[in-house]
């Protein structure tokens, strides 16, 4: 994913600052550990921490996603099935 896309993809998360800094900074822009620590004034383990919630938090997200879109699917085959249950003619093309 290109740089741009993959820190407006974290940003859409709406994660506290430094748990989407830590991400944007390590795993988008490739910094080490000791330089993003420096930048933003955190242990190592602090940034450890803050990556390991972003992505909890996006894993979750991502499964309320999909659980949102699978309830969708299912209104749509079950409206789809009483039709059909019915006696009306649904046309699948």
């Amino acid at each position: 994913m290109a740089p741009k896309r993959a820190v407006a993809y974290v940003l859409s998360f709406e994660l506290p600052a430094d748990e989407a800094a830590c991400l944007i900074e390590c795993d988008v822009r490739r910094k080490s550990y000791a330089q993003v620590c420096e930048a933003l004034h955190l242990s190592p383990e602090a940034v450890n921490r803050c990556r390991r919630r972003a992505y909890q938090k996006i894993a979750d997200g991502q499964r309320e996603h999909r659980g949102a879109l699978f309830l969708r699917l299912y209104k749509v085959f079950w409206i789809h099935a009483e039709n059909v249950g019915n006696g009306d003619q649904v046309s699948c093309g």
